[in-house]
């Protein structure tokens, strides 16, 4: 997680640069959703590599009563 808050950090001051030199050619709407577009993608990418316990799929049966 620390590393796509570094992400987020990182895309954000890509983005104020690419307005400051880009300013006519791409719409700043378009650099605005920059930063969070890669942060979503980063955590996509993290949770589709995880691993699901293995009882996630077996119900709880309380043995105590």
């Amino acid at each position: 997680m620390l590393g796509v808050s570094i992400l987020l950090g990182a895309a954000e001051a890509l983005q104020f640069r690419l307005q400051a030199q880009a300013a006519e050619e791409i719409p700043f709407q378009f650099l605005a959703i920059l930063p969070y577009l890669l942060t979503v993608i980063a955590l996509v990418s993290i949770v589709r590599r995880s691993v699901q316990p293995a009882a996630l799929t077996h119900p709880y049966i309380n043995e105590r009563h």
